[in-house]
């Protein structure tokens, strides 16, 4: 039997983006060996700031076991929030900073994206 529901977007923003949505944010990080202790020095105190943001839900961050590779991964409530983060000061300096010493060949790799929420679901703990 057919779903009899419309299946119809969201309204959309100025911007493209759906009204009212919480963005995800999945950060990629290719560091040399040299720099790990470092690196998670510097993941930890932007954690930390980052918590401290306007429009933060929850991030998690952590170092692959297979390379050097670490993973940021964090929720907003908002796009304009997100991108706010993104551009705060000490934010935006550590991550300038770290550009050239990325494993060589290997850097930085980034994407944005809306979470999809069952609606007939409660969202989990760890979301909202």
């Amino acid at each position: 039997m057919a779903d009899e529901r419309p299946n119809t977007l969201p309204p959309l923003d100025e911007k493209g983006f759906p009204y009212d949505t919480n963005w995800v944010s999945i950060l990629q990080f290719f560091v040399t060996e040299s720099d790990q202790a470092e690196f998670e020095r510097d993941m930890e105190s932007m954690y930390e700031l980052a918590k401290k943001q306007p429009g933060y839900i929850w991030a998690h961050y952590g170092r692959s076991m297979i390379d050097g590779r670490w993973f940021v991964i964090s929720e907003w409530e908002s796009y304009d929030e997100m991108k706010a983060w993104e551009h705060e000061p000490t934010h935006d300096q550590l991550g300038d900073a770290w550009k050239p010493r990325y494993d060589h060949g290997r850097d930085m790799q980034n994407r944005k994206l809306i979470p999809w929420y069952r609606p007939d679901k409660p969202r989990k703990a760890w979301t909202k």
